[in-house]
């Protein structure tokens, strides 16, 4: 119980010294919600649809209307996309995401998305 205990204390006492603060509910859902805003500027230029046409592309014809319907059966979009914003709120800052926001919004980004 006392080397739990020490464990404890020492973890408390290194997040104190170096400035460390868990995120707050607040600021990990002021992330989300960043987050689910560069995805819908990401989302509007339609890259996964495209991946996916990729894919298709390079399916034998005969098989392609089968693996489509395949792909739109057992891919939900809304649970991936919710799953991008969790792991791009996990990586990027809220600074990092507004910066990338501003760049795809503009001309030269929208123009590297649709490549």
């Amino acid at each position: 119980m006392s080397r739990l205990f020490g464990i404890s204390l020492a973890a408390i006492l290194f997040t104190f010294a170096f400035g460390i603060t868990p995120a707050s509910a607040e600021d990990t859902n002021a992330r989300i919600d960043k987050a689910n805003e560069m995805i819908f500027i990401v989302k509007q230029e339609g890259i996964l649809e495209r991946s996916l046409e990729m894919v298709l592309e390079g399916t034998p014809k005969a098989q392609r209307d089968e693996l489509r319907q395949i792909l739109d059966e057992h891919i939900d979009r809304k649970a991936l996309y919710a799953e991008w914003a969790k792991t791009a709120a996990d990586v990027y800052t809220i600074e990092e995401m507004d910066a990338l926001i501003s760049f795809y919004s503009t001309p030269v980004g929208r123009s590297i998305l649709g490549k």
